[in-house]
């Protein structure tokens, strides 16, 4: 059976459905365990939503990890965020003298039996500032400038797909090698 992508967020359903095609989507939202790591976060809402649609699903979860930080604050950004802003994760780095970041997004197959982890990451910098111009997009994409790279994530034109696709093209595959996937993404090309 084809499993269903659990988000409450359209934009994010759009991007997937870039890569994956048509998917079915259900807008839930689940009690986070706080941790930093995004993958526990992500293990912990599919068996959590699992118990309420009852079928084959796909959850995600995306995590900022400051080197300045030591890996702070992963799946914790959205609380850092909502307190100190894209600035204040600027001036921080910019006050320990060390941007270096780095993203990693965790995406989980569970059908009530099977759990399965795929995971990307992403290296980069953290901007000086953040450009205001850009500040209508995914919060930290103002911020993260990817490696060999001079612009921010914000500043391509599907910010958030540069994990996404990567990540989703594993899970794709996978559901194809595993008989999870019908023929619409088996027709879906990138």
């Amino acid at each position: 059976m084809f499993p269903i992508l659990v988000t409450s967020n359209a934009k994010k359903a759009d991007e997937i459905k870039l890569v994956l095609g048509p998917i079915k989507t259900v807008a839930l939202s689940t009690p986070e365990i706080q941790s930093t790591d995004e993958s526990a976060v992500a293990i912990d809402k599919a068996k959590k939503a699992y118990k309420i649609v009852k079928r084959p699903l796909l959850v995600e979860d995306v995590g900022l990890h400051l080197d300045c930080l030591k890996g702070f604050p992963g799946a914790l950004i959205k609380p850092l965020l909502e307190t100190v802003g894209v600035e204040g994760i600027c001036s921080v780095a910019g006050k320990l003298k060390n941007r270096g970041v780095w993203a990693g997004i965790s995406v989980v197959f569970y059908d009530g039996k099977t759990t399965k982890l795929f995971t990307q990451r992403i290296y980069g910098t953290i901007a000086a500032n953040t450009n205001r111009k850009y500040l209508y997009k995914f919060d930290w994409n103002t911020i993260f400038i990817p490696k060999n790279r001079s612009k921010t994530l914000a500043e391509f034109p599907i910010s958030s797909l540069i994990l996404r696709k990567a990540v989703y093209t594993k899970v794709r595959l996978w559901l194809q090698k595993n008989n999870q996937a019908d023929t619409r993404i088996k027709k879906q090309t990138i």
